[in-house]
This record gives structure tokens, sequence and C-alpha cells, in this order.
């Protein structure tokens, strides 16, 4: 039994840590679908949660939207409030000038990350009934399940562009 226990160890963890590293990542909002992308080509795709205000693009702070443009990974967090996390650099100077001619704050700490390490009991009630990668749930982040979170968490470097589409 402990012999099968390790080997099934070791396979998980050359799956996770064997994956290529991305030079880029695409998110499309519309298809709630992440791309993580090697020398132009995919090499995973993951069903994303999105920001529960809606599809439009993030515009103020608190309007629980994901943005919509170019921005890059800026720090990696192995000690987030969520497994993992993976900050995202907004808001871009686009994002600044649109949220000053508005008159209101752009908001940032956008993300994507795993799932909350102290869920609320809706979130801990739709996870147990199979549901909550069908619920928009964060406040304007890109959401994974924990397991692929640590897949994307080694694939992905500081610095690497992402391009989030509608």
């Amino acid at each position: 039994m402990k012999a099968i226990l390790l080997l099934l160890l070791a396979a998980i963890s050359f799956s996770v840590f064997s994956m290529e590293t991305a030079d880029e990542i695409r998110v499309y909002k519309s298809k709630h679908r992440m791309d993580l992308i090697s020398q132009g080509r995919v090499i995973k795709s993951y069903r994303v949660m999105l920001g529960r205000g809606g599809s439009k693009p993030k515009r103020k702070q608190g309007d629980n939207r994901v943005p919509e443009g170019k921005y890059f990974i800026d720090y990696k967090n192995p000690d987030s409030q969520f497994y993992k996390s993976l900050h995202i650099s907004y808001p871009n100077d686009e994002d600044k000038r649109r949220s000053s001619e508005a008159g209101v704050e752009p908001g940032g700490d956008i993300m994507i990350h795993g799932y909350p390490n102290r869920p609320k009991p809706l979130f801990k009630f739709l996870k147990k009934m199979g549901l909550i990668k069908l619920v928009d749930w964060t406040a304007g982040c890109v959401a994974v399940d924990d397991g692929e979170m640590e897949e994307i968490y080694h694939a992905i470097e500081e610095h690497t562009p992402i391009t989030i589409f509608h």
C-alpha cells in the first residue's frame, strides 16, 4: 500500500512540475477560458471563474469586474488568502487614464488565484454540490481550482505577459 501511495505521489508531482513554462497567458472572459501559451502554441487551457460584477470590463474600484487589456504578472504569492496567487499588473496606463477622466479610482489587486483559504458557507455548499465552476464569484479576479493553480503557479514566471479579452 505504501509503495502504491509513493508511486501515486510521484506521478502527481511529475505532472505538476513537468509542464512546460508558459511565455504568455490569454484569458477569454466570454468563453470562461484561460490558455497558457508557449512559443505561440497553447500548452494548457483552463475553465475559469470570473468577477461577480458581470462581463463588462473593469472600470472602477469595487465594481467586481475583470479588466480587459494587456498586463503582466508582476509577482507570485505563495501565501495568498487564496490557494496561491499571481498578481496581475492592473491598472495599466490606459486604465489609469480612463478612470482619471471618469473621476473614479481604478482599483487593483487583480489576480489569478485558487479557491479561498477560508471559504464562506455558500462557497462551501456550491463546491460540495459540484457547482462552483459554474458561478462567477470573485471580486474581479480570474480563479481556477487549487490543483490547476498549482500547475499554473509552476508554469508561470514573473513578468509573463497576460492579455485579457472580452
